[in-house]
């Protein structure tokens, strides 16, 4: 972006019409660079970035946006078509915009503000992370030479830590959240003299529309990061839980973005801080309770939302440990065992859910889904062992029974399959096909035995055979 010191290739010349697309090498770098040095002259370090391809990540294809949605951020305003006010006839668009904007530079006009759509709650705090769309404008230019919106990316970065331009430092500060407002931003509070070619040029002012979409207030925990080891184990518990209340805020953005591993590693750090607490009586203990399970509950969504039930698993259960009959913890071991095909202590878990919150309509869904996994598990199963006695049916006597040689074979196969099966806990149950013969039946039910496993007969299947009791819930067989 504009904000950001990053190459980005141009969408377009500065002139009226729409030029073909050049292509300029770019490469991406770790951080921001400190544009403050930069326009003192004094030069600045960077390190590149080889984890990210090289090019312009921030245009999907090579076309570069798409001509209906660009025409929906034109803004005439930049170029004074439409403009009838005849006082300000031998004004330039800018300088017409700047008669009703607010100066945010004590008298210099350096940077000026308008509100176009109020927002809510307290203004942005000092080293906060931001997140904005915003619009860039050059001057007699009514399309947006760079665009959050075009890209349908949001901007993130943090105040006062020098990964945008001065301007932007000023102008965001002044925010609230869902604030749309317009800046002029001059030169000496952007790119300066040399301007960023080969889009802005030299001495521009350009206009930036910013969208506040949301921030989190992050200073307690840049603060801790300064902190002594000596400072940090006198940390009273208040300040504990404002750093770890910062880091878990930051995890929620995160969240909600569908950054998943950005957002535990938030919650993990926030945890971090929490753990080694001296807590001086039953109240500091009630608060630090709360706000860790919050953290280990928000930590197990995270490995969930990435398909890791095993680190899910154990959150839950630090969870519980907490607070034994939080539904929470419950309906997340039931997802995670779910994942994990595990379908007894699945369903272990989301009856306990269920019973501690009566009529959940979210609860009673997974229990459904539970049921659906299980039947395709189920006719995986029987899909499998269908073709295992394929090899035995055509051995089968005239009176449909099976000749002693095929038996021994089925045996054999039986003994190793079962076996594996009970020493698997992902596998609760089998489900042998309903086309065997007595004799393989018979065979199946004595190895089962011979191996303490559980069988019935049925209707619709040959044999269930399943693991007893260990999988049960209230002494009820699982998957009825």
């Amino acid at each position: 972006s504009p904000a950001v010191m990053e190459t980005v290739e141009p969408f377009g010349a500065f002139d009226d019409g729409i030029q073909e697309r050049q292509a300029y090498p770019s490469v991406n770098i770790k951080d921001g660079l400190d544009l403050h040095d930069l326009l003192e002259g004094k030069g600045t370090d960077f390190e590149i970035d080889t984890s990210r391809p090289l090019g312009d990540a921030d245009y999907d294809d090579e076309e570069g946006f798409d001509m209906r949605d660009v025409y929906q951020q034109l803004n005439s305003e930049c170029t004074g078509v439409g403009d009838e006010s005849g006082s300000e006839d031998d004004m330039t668009p800018f300088e017409r915009m700047a008669l009703h904007m607010t100066d945010l530079t004590d008298g210099g006009q350096g940077v000026l503000k308008k509100v176009l759509r109020q927002g809510v709650g307290s203004k942005v705090p000092e080293g906060a992370i931001v997140r904005v769309h915003y619009n860039s404008y050059l001057e007699y230019s009514d399309e947006p030479y760079d665009s959050s919106r075009l890209r349908n990316r949001q901007l993130q970065f943090k105040l006062g830590k020098g990964e945008v331009i001065p301007g932007w430092e000023i102008a965001v500060a002044t925010m609230q959240r869902t604030e749309l407002s317009r800046f002029l931003v001059k030169p000496e509070y952007a790119y300066g003299a040399m301007g960023c070619p080969p889009r802005i040029p030299p001495h521009a002012t350009i206009m930036f529309e910013v969208e506040m979409v949301s921030f989190v207030d992050h200073k307690a925990a840049d603060d801790f990061q300064d902190f002594s080891k000596q400072e940090r184990e006198r940390a009273t518990l208040e300040q504990l839980i404002a750093v770890a209340n910062a880091e878990r805020e930051a995890g929620n953005d995160f969240f909600q973005q569908k950054m998943f591993g950005r957002a535990a590693s938030k919650y993990i750090r926030a945890i971090r801080v929490l753990e080694p607490s001296r807590l001086k009586n039953e109240e500091e203990e009630r608060q630090w309770k709360a706000l860790l399970l919050k953290l280990r509950l928000n930590l197990a969504l995270c490995y969930l939302r990435q398909c890791k039930p095993k680190p899910a698993i154990t959150q839950s259960h630090d969870a519980l440990q907490l607070d034994p009959k939080n539904v929470k913890a419950h309906f997340r071991l039931g997802q995670a065992y779910m994942q994990l095909s595990e379908f007894g202590k699945s369903r272990k878990h989301l009856v306990r859910a269920g019973k501690l919150s009566p009529g959940n309509e979210e609860i009673r869904q997974e229990l459904q889904k539970l049921d659906r996994a299980v039947k395709k598990f189920q006719a995986v199963e029987k899909s499998l062992y269908t073709k295992m006695f394929q090899n035995t049916s055509a051995n089968k006597t005239s009176d449909g029974g099976t000749d002693d040689s095929s038996l021994a074979e089925t045996r054999k196969l039986l003994q190793e399959r079962l076996s594996a099966f009970k020493e698997n806990p992902n596998m609760p149950e089998l489900v042998l096909p309903a086309n065997l013969s007595p004799g393989e039946i018979r065979c199946a039910e004595e190895v089962a035995k011979d191996l303490q496993l559980e069988t019935e007969k049925g209707a619709q299947f040959g044999v269930r055979i399943y693991k007893p009791a260990a999988d049960e819930v209230e002494g009820m067989p699982p998957f009825r």
